[in-house]
């Protein structure tokens, strides 16, 4: 899973636009969006992008999969809707890391 992940962030990070199938927006959810990680379970990285003053981030906020519109875990969605509140009004709750290098 980690060469994955690995795969699509690379991907990401090389682009300004993110598009599909590496990453989706998340229609009726106000800026929450996907990373798309392939395999036999649909894995998900669930956050917002935040593109300001020339700096690109993609705040993580849940980790969840789904098949269909099944998502588990069940309140996935809500919660990262909830969290990407909380970050909104208050940056200081995302800490901010570097994404490790694969090696």
């Amino acid at each position: 899973m980690r060469a994955k992940h690995d795969a699509a962030f690379q991907f990401l990070e090389a682009n300004v636009e993110w598009s599909e199938p590496q990453y989706k927006r998340l229609r009726n959810y106000d800026g929450l969006g996907e990373v798309r990680l392939q395999g036999k379970v649909a894995w998900r990285v669930f956050g917002f992008r935040r593109t300001e003053d020339n700096i690109r981030e993609f705040i993580v906020l849940a980790v969840g999969n789904h098949k269909q519109q099944v998502y588990r875990p069940k309140n996935v969605l809500k919660t990262a809707t909830r969290r990407m509140k909380e970050v909104q009004n208050d940056p200081k709750k995302a800490e901010y890391c570097e994404r490790p290098e694969s090696d």
